[in-house]
């Protein structure tokens, strides 16, 4: 149920953020997040039962799973503020914390300044990687952005290209001993060397972005 909830405020999240994030891949999202929870609670429980076990708990695993899924109840709350760039995840990962600790000392009888020595040190090196991966993931999507931009001025340029011979009167052909180039312009349309080279400068521009593209 939590898992739905926190799905829930993710699909309204990615619609409102996301440019281009249709209702129904963000419905897709809700749908996927309740069993990303499921499956995510016995393996993050067996985590923390490992760690505890490591620190001298003498709980068993079923004690570690309640423990976990009772961490569960924050969900939604980390998702919404997941949200923030970067400062949300890290944000996310303090409260996180804070209950562990708790969970550490109630529960499982750790001495408190053990948790917070352990389980903070755990929760800096995951907020530094998540940091990365999100600082990673926006960079990528930049340079997409731009990529695409630059594959539609380009496209433009040679749009603006093309309707500029079609409005030109049919001209003199090529001077004699001039190298023909590979593109070729439409049939009974002569074009100047500077047009010529402004065609194919765009047309080379725009191959670079799309092989760019396909290597992504």
């Amino acid at each position: 149920m939590l898992g739905v909830v926190a799905g829930l405020f993710q699909m309204v999240g990615h619609v409102l953020t996301i440019p281009g994030m249709s209702v129904f891949m963000a419905f897709g999202s809700m749908v996927f997040m309740p069993v990303v929870v499921a499956i995510g609670s016995f393996i993050g429980a067996a985590i923390l039962f490992v760690v505890w076990k490591l620190m001298g708990s003498q709980e068993n695993y079923e004690t570690a799973y309640r423990s976990a899924a009772y961490l569960a109840a924050l969900s939604p709350i980390t998702t919404v503020i997941g949200f923030i760039p970067y400062l949300g995840t890290v944000i996310s990962m303090l409260i996180g914390l804070y209950y562990i600790v708790i969970v550490s000392v109630e529960v499982h009888a750790i001495a408190a300044k053990k948790a917070w020595m352990v389980f903070g040190i755990l929760t800096a090196i995951l907020s530094l990687m998540s940091v990365s991966a999100t600082y990673t993931a926006r960079k990528s999507l930049r340079e997409m952005g731009a990529g695409t931009q630059q594959m539609e001025e380009a496209a433009k340029s040679m749009q603006r290209q093309a309707e500029q011979m079609q409005r030109q009167p049919q001209q003199q052909p090529a001077p004699a001993g001039q190298p023909s180039s590979p593109m070729q312009a439409p049939t009974g349309v002569h074009l100047t060397p500077e047009q010529q080279k402004q065609l194919e400068d765009a047309q080379r521009i725009l191959e670079d972005l799309q092989k760019q593209q396909r290597g992504k």
